[in-house]
């Protein structure tokens, strides 16, 4: 997410779907690592999948952008991204199961 998205994208981003955006006041910048983990553990909570949903076709479009328009050593990070990203696809895909 920080790679891809501002602190403007993810504002509008939380602002559509009405949540809070988590901020690092020390870093002055959208705390990356609490809001990936709470839209990954609390996916059925709130509008979690709903931010993910619209939030993975979007980083996928700006990772190959990145991968095209990059020197082969950045290059490397965003393919390496990639792979990330097409395995938080594949669990966003996965059907719900819950435990009894």
């Amino acid at each position: 997410m920080r790679t891809y998205y501002t602190a403007d994208n993810l504002h509008e981003l939380c602002d559509l779907y009405d949540e809070q955006l988590e901020w690092d006041h020390f870093r002055d910048e959208p705390a990356h690592i609490a809001i990936a983990k709470r839209l990954i553990i609390q996916i059925e909570h709130g509008n979690n999948r709903k931010i993910l949903e619209t939030l993975l076709p979007s980083l996928f479009v700006r990772c190959s952008e990145m991968i095209a328009a990059t020197s082969w050593e950045r290059r490397n990070f965003h393919e390496k991204m990639e792979a990330r990203l097409e395995k938080l696809q594949s669990l966003l895909d996965s059907p719900v199961t819950s435990q009894s």
